[in-house]
């Protein structure tokens, strides 16, 4: 005879229904991690695309203030 032979039906049932509640209390964190994990990233994304603009900004100014430098070079050159 098994083991589950012998446990009486009620209480099959019982840990059955049991472990289906866990299952879901499981599935239920799991979800909200998952959310919660979506959200981080839309948020890191936006992040990520503020800074993206900015270093292209900054790099506009710094090609423009090289540029400049140059010509301030050149003029210093010619006057010499």
């Amino acid at each position: 005879m098994m083991a589950t032979e012998k446990t009486p039906t009620g209480k099959r049932i019982k840990r059955a229904e049991k472990g289906r509640d866990e299952w879901k209390v499981k599935a239920n964190e799991r979800r909200e991690e998952i959310q919660f994990l979506k959200n981080e990233i839309q948020k890191k994304q936006v992040n990520l695309d503020k800074i993206i603009k900015l270093n292209k900004t900054m790099n506009e100014e710094l090609t423009q203030t090289k540029k400049r430098i140059d010509e301030l070079e050149e003029l210093l050159k010619k006057k010499k």
